[in-house]
C-alpha cells in the first residue's frame, strides 16, 4: 500500500507521468485546521487503516483509486487534502505530443513487421497465381468464345463424290471491343445432334486467326472426306426437308490473350433456314414435242427450284420420275444442277409413255378431276438418280428419292407452248395450220406435221390400237 506521507508520488495515465506532491508539514496523521465532528482532540486516523477496519460506523473519507496504481484521492469535503496536485506534470516543452495519424501508424506498423508481410505476400501469390492462370483466365477465355456469335453468311457443297465433297463457308466471330485474341489452327468436327461430336460426318480445318472485334472466318474450297455417310445423309435430309435445321460444330484449340494462353473448346450450334422440300416448285413453258426427238423426248419445259437457304448445292445430272395422277408416266432429265440461293430455273426434257397413260386413263382422270375442272393438269416429280461426272452420288439419291415435287400446269399453256415449240422447229407447220383453218384439206397435212407421218390418219389409228 502506498504511504500518503511520502513527499512525492508518480502516476501513469495514458502514457503520461504525473508527480503528486504532499504539502509540507501535513500528513494524514497530523492535520491542522478545524477538527471533524466528533474528533476533537483526537488525531486524524490513518485513512488506509480506517478503510480496512471492518464494522466501523464512522464516516470514512471517500477514497478513489486509479486502476493499477493505488494512489488515493480524498473527498475534499471531509478531509483537508494531503494531495494537492492531481494533474500530470506537463513535459518540459510545455506541449502535449499529438497522437500519430492512422496512415503514419500503419507505416510504422509495416516497418516493424515487414518480414512477416513479405512472407505472407509470397505465400498468397503462390496460392492465387496458379488459380488465376489455370482457372480464372481459361474460364474468361472460354466465356468469350461461348458468348461470341457465329453467323453463317454463305456455304457451299460442291464436287460431290461417293466419299468426299468440297466444302466452303463464310462466317465471322465477334469478341468484345478492346480485346485481342489469337486462335491457333483448329479442326472443326461437323456433326448431327443425334450423334454428337464424337461421331462427325466431316471435319474441316481452320487456319490461325487473329481476332479483334468482328473477324471474318472463311473456309475456301476445302476437300473433306465423308467420315460417316449415314450421318451425312441425316444432315442433308434435315437441311432439304426442314424449314429450319441446325449446323453443329465442335473443336479444341489454344487461345492467346497477350502472353497468357488458355485451352478452349469451340462448341457452336447455328440455326439455318432449310430447303423446305423445295416448296414453290413449278413447271413453266411446258410443251409437247411432235414428233418426239431422237432420244425419245416428247415433253420439254422449265422447272423452278427454290432455294431459300444460304447454301449452294452442286448436284450434277438429276433424273426425275414424272408422275400424273399417281401414275409414273416416264422420266425427266435436268443437267448440271447447281442450286444457289434464290430461285433456280433449269430446263427439263421428259419422255412420257403414252401406252402407260392410256392403260391408266381412268385412274388418271379420277385423280386429275379437280384440276381438270379448273383447266389444269397436275404434274409431279420425284428423284430417281443423281450422277456427277459419270458417278452416282448415293447420299443425294437417297435424299431426293424421298422428295415429291408437285406443280399445277394450265392446259392452255401446254397447248400454246406446244404450238410455239412446233412453230419454232418446223416452218411447214405454219402453212398446214393455215390450210386447216381455211378448210382446204390441210387437216391431214397438219396431223402429218404433228405426228411426223406421211399418212397420219392410219398411223395415228394404228398407234392407238397398239397402245390398247
Amino acid at each position: 500500500m502506498v504511504n500518503p506521507e511520502q513527499q512525492s508520488e508518480k502516476l501513469s495515465v495514458d502514457g503520461f507521468e504525473a508527480d503528486f506532491e504532499a504539502d509540507e508539514g501535513i500528513s494524514s496523521k497530523n492535520l491542522t485546521g478545524e477538527p471533524l465532528n466528533g474528533t476533537e482532540g483526537k488525531p486524524v486516523p490513518d485513512i488506509y487503516e480506517a478503510r480496512d477496519q471492518p464494522g466501523t460506523s464512522e464516516k470514512k473519507p471517500s477514497v478513489e483509486y486509479i486502476e493499477d496504481i493505488r494512489t488515493p484521492y480524498w473527498d475534499t469535503e471531509n478531509v483537508v487534502g494531503a494531495v494537492r496536485n492531481l494533474s500530470p506534470v506537463e513535459p518540459s516543452s510545455g506541449k502535449i505530443p499529438a497522437r500519430p495519424g492512422f496512415w503514419k501508424r500503419r507505416r510504422q506498423h509495416y516497418r516493424r513487421h515487414w518480414i512477416l508481410y513479405t512472407v505472407g505476400t509470397v505465400i498468397l501469390l503462390a496460392i492465387l497465381l496458379p488459380i488465376v492462370f489455370l482457372v480464372v483466365f481459361p474460364a474468361i477465355a472460354q466465356r468469350l468464345v461461348d458468348n461470341a456469335s457465329l453467323p453463317i453468311y454463305s456455304a457451299s457443297i460442291t464436287n460431290p463424290t461417293p466419299s468426299s465433297v468440297v466444302y466452303s463457308l463464310s462466317s465471322s466471330l465477334k469478341i468484345p471491343a478492346g480485346l485481342t485474341v489469337d486462335l491457333k489452327p483448329i479442326t472443326l468436327s461437323l456433326f448431327t445432334n443425334e450423334s454428337g461430336p464424337t461421331d462427325p460426318y466431316v471435319k474441316v480445318n481452320l487456319p490461325e486467326y487473329h481476332l479483334k472485334g468482328e473477324t471474318k472466318i472463311n473456309i475456301t474450297r476445302q476437300t473433306v472426306d465423308i467420315l460417316n455417310q449415314d450421318r451425312f445423309e441425316e444432315f442433308m435430309e434435315s437441311a432439304v426437308a426442314s424449314k429450319k435445321f441446325t449446323l453443329s460444330a465442335s473443336g479444341a484449340t489454344t487461345a492467346y490473350l497477350g502472353a497468357l494462353k488458355a485451352p478452349i473448346k469451340l462448341n457452336k450450334e447455328v440455326k439455318l433456314t432449310g430447303f423446305n422440300n423445295l416448296a414453290g416448285f413449278e413447271f413453266t413453258n411446258v410443251a409437247i414435242v411432235f414428233p418426239p426427238d431422237q432420244d425419245g423426248t416428247n415433253l420439254v419445259g422449265n422447272i423452278t427450284l427454290p432455294n431459300p437457304t444460304v447454301i449452294s448445292l452442286e448436284l450434277g445430272n438429276v433424273t426425275l420420275n414424272m408422275i400424273i395422277g399417281n401414275v409414273t408416266m416416264g422420266q425427266g432429265r435436268i443437267e448440271n444442277v447447281f442450286l444457289i440461293p434464290g430461285n433456280n430455273t433449269v430446263p427439263i426434257r421428259a419422255t412420257f409413255d403414252l401406252k402407260t397413260a392410256i392403260q391408266h386413263i381412268g385412274l388418271i382422270l379420277q385423280a386429275e378431276s379437280s384440276a381438270l375442272t379448273k383447266g389444269n393438269v397436275v404434274i409431279s416429280a420425284s428423284g430417281n438418280s443423281t450422277v456427277y461426272n459419270g458417278v452416282h452420288i448415293p447420299y443425294y439419291e437417297a435424299i431426293l428419292n424421298n422428295v415429291l415435287l408437285t406443280g399445277e400446269v394450265p392446259l392452255i399453256k401446254i397447248l400454246v407452248g406446244t404450238l410455239q415449240q412446233g412453230l419454232s422447229s418446223n416452218n411447214s407447220l405454219i402453212s398446214s395450220i393455215v390450210s386447216a383453218l381455211n378448210g382446204t384439206g390441210g387437216l391431214s397435212s397438219l396431223l402429218g406435221e404433228l405426228t411426223g407421218k406421211s399418212n397420219p390418219s392410219s398411223s395415228l389409228l394404228s398407234g392407238l390400237f397398239s397402245l390398247l
